[in-house]
């Protein structure tokens, strides 16, 4: 869910106006200066202590790899949030129907139809926000995201 987290994050912060990817902790990626992360050497990896073996790539090339999915991810998701003024509420619904999905690999039946009525469940109870708040275009928002 880090990721979604992430792009969320990255909207509410006005990342998609200033072509910025940020974080949990609102440190950020400025995409417009992709040139200087690429020139940029990270500090000293000596005391790394880090399962990642990384002798093998250098930080221009993790760089180069990464920025265009960065840029993408910035129009593809974050771009689409905007567009429909994603709240809280809309985030977490988000994500608990990515949790409970019943076409999850290696589910048996009942557990498939456990998972169905508590997905089933969220949608009921995501509708009745929208009902409540007198927002009438709320299918049409849970649609594009």
């Amino acid at each position: 869910m880090t990721i979604i987290e992430k792009h969320y994050m990255t909207y509410k912060q006005g990342g998609h106006l200033t072509n910025r990817i940020y974080h949990q902790n609102y440190s950020y990626i400025d995409l417009n200066e992709a040139e200087k992360l690429m020139s940029d050497e990270p500090a000293s990896t000596e005391n790394n202590h880090s399962d990642v073996d990384t002798r093998h790539i250098n930080h221009k090339t993790m760089v180069s790899i990464n920025i265009p999915y960065m840029k993408k991810a910035l129009n593809d998701i974050v771009l689409p949030m905007s567009s429909v003024e994603m709240t809280d509420v809309e985030i977490v619904g988000l994500m608990l129907i990515m949790l409970f999905d019943p076409f999850a690999p290696n589910l048996n039946e009942t557990a498939k139809k456990v998972v169905k009525a508590v997905r089933d469940r969220v949608y009921e109870d995501w509708f009745a926000v929208y009902s409540q708040n007198g927002i009438i275009n709320g299918p049409e928002k849970i649609g594009n995201f």
